[in-house]
């Protein structure tokens, strides 16, 4: 707008005036353009970013209840635009009836009590096919310069196939657990009657003919010192027996000596009572760099495999290598045998208790196990364990 004034005379005090305010309006004139631009070009970026994502975007007017949903919205459940879809009720109604009023109360909630930071549930939502899927919803409030809410803007993502893995994954882990805590339990009841036919079979009758030569002392003057002897000697036999079992069960010189000596102590105790040469080797180990949790799992392989070898392998050598590779972070153990070896694959089938319960060993601190074999060409063990794991404080400590 120009206003033009002719006049051959300075402008009066009324024309300066007229100036001054149509220049005023000029510049508001200006400004207002400029503020309708950039709320054009703002807008403009709200509806673009709206279509780049997946998520639904939704824009809540709370005085007029009326409630925009961005292009996410349609593709992820479905609906085509209506206007009742603009409707505060139309995203009640579709909420789960289970989840229903939990979710509308911690909205209104939030929107009461002016929270700020951001407001965030997950619940069921039914999608156009009638099919609920599992959203996980967010949004936060805008406020005037009076601290009223006057909207709250958020956005809806389809969550379900997130779930849905999660649970599957969780039933995966519950299902090893499972067959894990079964393999333990498995073993120790397998240990719990080889321990009770050694005590039937071996310690009861020798305790048994100790009893017998007592009564015959009782009633025999002229052997009574040899009877005695016989008894006594039975009596330390059995108390080896004990011993040995003992040892099997608690190998109490883990903690009191260490992993290395207790291995040597196990291939000591092999070549003295079994007719096999044992051989035990260590590279770079480190006793303190691993729990006693982690020791005693290496202990029981050991003794779990050797007692394979002895008992099925018909071999005359038994070869234990124990490494700790700090660069890998893990623990290699190597079990080779010269014995009549077998054919791996038949004994997955079989499922052989003594490979198993090495597996579950294993498994338990997230090691590997394997097996390399052949008829006629022995055996060799591998078992590798991380040598740091969180599961071991919960296991064991």
């Amino acid at each position: 707008m120009l206003l033009i004034i002719n006049s051959p005379k300075s402008p009066t005090t009324e024309e300066l005036a007229i100036i001054e305010r149509t220049a005023d309006l000029i510049k508001i004139i200006i400004e207002n353009k400029k503020a309708e631009e950039k709320i054009k070009i703002s807008n403009e970026r709200y509806m673009l970013a709206t279509k780049a994502t997946n998520d639904a975007i939704w824009d809540w007017d709370i005085k007029s209840g009326v409630c925009f949903w961005g292009e996410g919205f349609y593709t992820q459940f479905a609906y085509k635009p209506f206007p009742v879809i603009n409707e505060k009720t139309f995203w009640e109604n579709n909420i789960h009836p289970a989840d229903r009023e939990r979710v509308i109360n911690s909205k209104e909630d939030f929107i009461h009590n002016k929270k700020e930071g951001l407001w965030a549930e997950e619940y069921r939502f039914r999608k156009a096919d009638g099919k609920y899927a599992i959203v996980a919803d967010r949004g936060f409030l805008i406020l005037d310069n009076e601290k009223n809410v006057m909207r709250a803007i958020g956005s809806m993502q389809d969550i379900t196939e997130k779930k849905n893995l999660e649970k599957k994954l969780l039933q995966q882990e519950l299902s090893r657990q499972k067959s894990i805590a079964q393999a333990m339990i498995t073993a120790q009841e397998k240990e719990r009657a080889e321990i009770g036919q050694e005590l039937h079979d071996n310690v009861n009758q020798i305790l048994s003919t100790g009893k017998l030569y007592v009564e015959l002392a009782k009633t025999n003057n002229e052997e009574r010192l040899s009877l005695l002897e016989s008894c006594s000697q039975n009596i330390n036999n059995a108390i080896n027996e004990i011993r040995k079992i003992s040892r099997a069960l608690v190998p109490a010189s883990i903690e009191d000596l260490g992993l290395l000596e207790s291995i040597k102590d196990l291939a000591e105790h092999i070549r003295i009572t079994k007719s096999i040469n044992v051989e035990f080797y260590t590279v770079n180990w480190a006793d303190e760099h691993i729990n006693n949790a982690q020791k005693l799992t290496i202990f029981r392989i050991i003794q779990e495999q050797a007692n394979n070898v002895v008992k099925h392998s018909g071999a005359n050598n038994l070869i234990i290598e124990l490494e700790m590779d700090e660069y890998e972070n893990t623990i290699k153990l190597n079990i080779a045998d010269d014995g009549k070896g077998f054919d791996p694959e038949k004994i997955k089938a079989k499922k052989s208790m003594g490979f198993s319960n090495i597996f579950s060993r294993a498994d338990l601190f997230d090691g590997k196990m394997s097996i390399v074999s052949a008829p006629e060409k022995g055996c060799k063990l591998k078992v590798q364990i991380p040598i740091y794991n969180s599961q071991l404080n919960k296991l064991y400590e």
